[in-house]
């Protein structure tokens, strides 16, 4: 005899978002705080970049740690963040809007695993939740100006989604603090290294290696 689990109220209006393909500014105005990072792990396992680029606009904690999810790197995805950091760059700011830090390295995979469900904590209550958030925050977080951190191996040639991310990155240079924490950089040109580091702040760079050809 089977037994029949019928989904969470939370899961169906998760897939009532979802099944929309897009969200608007004024769906994530409402949308309660605890939903904000469940959402987010639909949205970016299902691949819905336009709910992701807006998510990320209106994300409500101080930090985003996007890289413990990019197991695989997906420059779509990737652009689709970017994306969403371009449009809350240009918004007025708002008390509802907190992001701080954008976190593309592999790390805070914890604070995912709390929201997946794959750890015991009870995060039922606003505050329970509010504090897993706190708890995987690291201290850069709570400087004021929108910070992109990221590390980087570079051998031979650029991967697609780090000529993506390079290229948005050279751009913004003056608008947003690009740290690079770990840079390792093997057989590239002279002048392309130059380039690559003249990206990046240097006062945030903590492990350097290059190897020029």
């Amino acid at each position: 005899m089977s037994t029949y689990n019928p989904p969470t109220l939370q899961k169906l209006a998760l897939d009532g978002l979802l099944r929309k393909d897009a969200i608007n500014s004024s769906d994530l105005d409402y949308l309660p705080t605890v939903l904000f990072p469940p959402l987010f792990l639909e949205a970016f396992n299902g691949r819905h970049t336009e709910i992701l680029k807006a998510m990320v606009a209106a994300w409500p904690f101080p930090c985003l740690s996007v890289g413990a999810l990019m197991k695989t790197p997906d420059v779509e995805v990737l652009q689709a963040v970017l994306d969403g950091i371009d449009i809350l760059q240009t918004q007025n700011a708002s008390p509802s809007r907190k992001l701080q830090v954008l976190d593309l390295r592999d790390v805070h995979q914890d604070f995912w695993d709390v929201w997946a469900g794959k750890k015991d904590e009870v995060c039922s209550a606003k505050t329970g939740n509010e504090k897993q958030v706190a708890k995987h925050i690291p201290r850069y977080a709570l400087r004021q100006r929108l910070k992109v951190v990221t590390d980087l191996s570079l051998g031979f040639c650029l991967q697609q989604h780090q000529t993506c991310l390079l290229q948005w990155a050279q751009q913004r240079k003056h608008s947003l603090r690009l740290c690079c924490l770990k840079m390792k950089i093997c057989h590239f040109p002279v002048e392309i290294i130059r380039e690559i580091l003249n990206i990046f702040q240097p006062n945030y760079m903590e492990e350097l290696e290059i190897y020029a050809k």
